[in-house]
This record gives C-alpha cells, sequence and structure tokens, in this order.
C-alpha cells in the first residue's frame, strides 16, 4: 500500500499489523465498525498505534461483540483530529498527550470512562458536540463554560448519578435522559 494513497486505514490493519509506520503520518481517518466476524476475539492495540498519525481527523469505533484492547500507555498524536466517536472506549481516560484543540464531536459511551483526561482542563474551542452518553463512571467534565464557548449540544443520557460539571456537583438519575442544549 503506498504512504501516498493512504487516506484511510483499517482498525484491522492498525491492530494486526503495529509494527508498520511507514506512510501512517499520511492516515486522515480510521473507521471500525464491528461486522459479525471474529464474535468476541479482542483486537488488541499497541501503545504506539497512533503514534504517527499525526493527520487524522477521523476515528470511528464501534465494536459491541468485539472489545478493543488498549494499554494504559497509549500514545495519540493527532491534533489535526476533528471527530472522536468511540463507542465503549476501554480506559478510564484518554491519553495525556491527547489534544483535543481541533474537534467539532466528541462521542465518548463508555462504562470505564472516569474522566476525560488527566490534569487541567484543555482548550475545545471548535467542540460543537460532545456525548459522553451511558458513561456510567464518569465524576468529572471539564469546565465548559470556559474551554468549549462554542458548545451546542451535551449529551449525558445514562451517564453517572453524580458528577461535577463547571465545579457544580450535578445529580441525576442512572435511567433519566440528560440533555443540555
Amino acid at each position: 500500500m503506498p504512504s501516498t494513497d493512504l487516506l484511510m486505514a483499517s482498525f484491522y490493519f492498525i491492530s494486526h499489523f503495529p509494527a508498520i509506520s511507514h506512510g501512517t503520518e499520511n492516515v486522515e481517518a480510521i473507521s471500525f465498525r464491528w461486522d459479525g466476524r471474529d464474535i468476541g476475539k479482542p483486537l488488541k492495540l499497541s501503545a504506539t498505534a497512533f503514534a504517527k498519525m499525526c493527520n487524522l481527523r477521523f476515528i470511528e469505533v464501534c465494536a459491541l461483540w468485539t472489545p478493543v484492547l488498549v494499554p494504559k500507555n497509549f500514545e495519540f498524536c493527532a491534533q489535526a483530529l476533528r471527530c472522536l466517536c468511540w463507542d465503549y472506549y476501554p480506559l478510564e481516560s484518554l491519553p495525556l498527550n491527547f489534544w483535543p484543540k481541533n474537534l467539532v464531536e466528541l462521542h465518548m459511551t463508555s462504562r470505564k470512562l472516569i474522566h476525560l483526561w488527566n490534569g487541567g482542563d484543555k482548550p475545545l474551542e471548535n467542540l460543537k458536540l460532545m456525548d459522553l452518553s451511558y458513561s456510567r463512571n464518569l465524576i468529572r467534565i471539564p469546565d465548559l463554560s470556559s474551554t468549549a464557548p462554542n458548545l451546542e449540544f451535551l449529551y449525558l443520557n445514562y451517564s453517572a448519578w453524580k458528577f461535577e460539571i463547571n465545579g457544580h456537583e450535578l445529580l441525576s438519575s442512572p435511567d433519566q435522559d440528560s440533555e443540555l442544549v
């Protein structure tokens, strides 16, 4: 596969051939949707699977019946990322080097997600939609009043019972839809 033609990589390719790094800097989109093959067989990502993909603009991972195993020292350098959709994200937070400044949409449905990232708040100035639904362990989201001035939609459907938003404790029922517009 010539590196100049590599605009979209399959998640299968990335998980099964992590040592291949030639051309990965040209990858702009990754989409993995479970299609029923190898039900239950996990996909394993190396810590550096996305490390050289600095031009990624779109990531979509939807794998209900196929566990995606990601090590805790997972690296992520995609500063051009515009859309991140990862259902059943397997870690408690995004990698420390994750830089969300250019994100327009963030969809993270996860039972393991506790907070979006470690450390202080990061700029989300282009973010228009944030969906953290089904994140039952979520305890904190960033101060959106200062970090995400263009946010139009925030979805917290079936999320944590109690978590902090903008420095204030928010209580919600785990069976209640929560949509802030």
